[in-house]
């Protein structure tokens, strides 16, 4: 399948995060860690998506592309890392077959969790990713950014920033963090494959930061049931882990 340059028109969505073992502002120490569950499943099935930790229901249910938030409760004198057993299930509380996993999760740490498809298995056509929320902001004015790809039809996309390449990352991958000094000239770009083929995505207007935070900038269809190479049903949301 070919596909010619173009220049997708985006929505950029932020949605503000926290995560902090104790509360800056008042000191108090929290007594429960915070997660939220990002629904990216291209599932045709699938309408909303929630999730059970170790057989106990903890939230229902996300629309896909939008998010559910729970909490569990932690015992901080211990600061375990934990492995709890996810499971997503539909809108009416039934486990989906193939979307189950045990992931650790540190007690000091939030967590951000994803749920995706999985293209390439019929036995486990979900995948869920979870990683834990960075608030250690870079110093001097800088932003901290890390980049997902969850635009299942390319194994790998290349993230540039200023026209400089940054990250390549392969489907279901989340980036390790870079360093960025945000200006009034910033550019986002993101082309498929590698070296230099056809770019996807762009975002520039000096608005793609407004202030000094850690972002994940995340690829992604924007419709449940997309279009195979239709780049007008594929964008960036923005979210940023620090309020």
């Amino acid at each position: 399948m070919k596909f010619i340059n173009i220049i997708s028109a985006l929505l950029i969505g932020v949605i503000s995060l926290t995560s902090c073992s104790k509360d800056t502002n008042t000191g108090s120490v929290r007594v429960n860690q915070e997660v939220q569950l990002y629904n990216f499943a291209t599932s045709s099935n699938t309408l909303y998506i929630g999730v059970k930790q170790d057989t106990i229901l903890k939230k229902c249910c996300a629309f896909y592309g939008d998010f559910i938030y729970y909490t569990d409760s932690i015992n901080l004198s211990k600061r375990d890392t934990i492995n709890k057993n996810l499971q997503l299930i539909d809108g009416v509380g039934n486990n989906l077959t193939g979307a189950s996993a045990t992931v650790p999760m540190d007690e000091m740490n939030n967590y951000l969790l994803f749920a995706l498809s999985n293209p390439v298995s019929s036995a486990s056509p979900f995948i869920i990713k979870h990683m834990p929320i960075n608030t250690n902001l870079a110093v001097g004015g800088k932003s901290k950014l890390q980049f997902a790809n969850f635009i299942s039809e390319y194994d790998t996309l290349n993230f540039y920033w200023n026209h400089v390449l940054k990250a390549q990352v392969s489907f279901a991958s989340i980036s390790n963090a870079i360093e960025i000094t945000p200006t009034l000239k910033d550019t986002l770009q993101v082309f498929k494959g590698t070296g230099s083929a056809a770019q996807l995505i762009a975002e520039s207007n000096g608005k793609l930061i407004t202030k000094q935070n850690n972002y994940i900038l995340i690829a992604h269809y924007t419709i449940q049931n997309p279009t195979i190479g239709n780049l007008a049903q594929q964008q960036i949301k923005w979210i940023s882990q620090i309020k």
